[in-house]
């Protein structure tokens, strides 16, 4: 037993040495210290910021049922000198891939439409972030509907869906 207080003793008296011996290192050398301090947090911060882009990657899209089936296309155009990188393709490329290749199950387009005024009664609401979307929309994404069937959603021209929050905006604001 004392063998082994002495040789954990020794080791104290040891690492206590390395430590002074290092802190006086760092002292002397304060200007190289402090560089190699600021690359390694440097370093740590880029590389904590890598792995959250991956992660957020990784997990884009992961809500959807069938995330692993769905496929965005991506276009890169040059046209007189300049160059587009983007991810809009022209209308008919849906119909076409739908009906040209038999592994392609469904075919949608998206449209941003910005802004719109709706009337209702005598104000005039405008709504942000209105987007059109074909009909099999409902097939590809999994997005719960609170009523009304998925297959008939948007399959007529000038239907909607709209979020709970819009139909309490619209519909809800002639009870109060």
């Amino acid at each position: 037993m004392m063998q082994l207080h002495i040789s954990f003793t020794r080791l104290m008296n040891m690492l206590k040495n390395y430590f002074t011996i290092a802190f006086r290192n760092l002292r002397k050398h304060s200007f190289y210290t402090s560089i190699n301090v600021i690359g390694l947090s440097v370093g740590i911060s880029i590389g904590f910021i890598i792995l959250l882009f991956v992660l957020n990657e990784y997990r884009y899209d992961r809500h959807h049922e069938n995330y692993d089936r769905i496929y965005r296309i991506h276009s890169d155009i040059t046209f007189g000198g300049t160059h587009w990188d983007m991810i809009f393709a022209p209308s008919p490329m849906a119909a076409t891939l739908a009906s040209d290749y038999p592994e392609v199950e469904a075919a949608i387009r998206f449209r941003e439409r910005g802004s719109y005024l709706i009337k209702r009664e005598s104000e005039n609401i405008k709504e942000n972030n209105v987007i059109w979307a074909d009909k099999d929309f409902f097939k590809i994404f999994t997005v719960p509907l609170i009523s009304g069937n998925a297959d008939k959603a948007l399959a007529e021209p000038n239907s909607i869906a709209i979020s709970k929050k819009l139909q309490t905006n619209f519909f809800l604001m002639n009870l109060h």
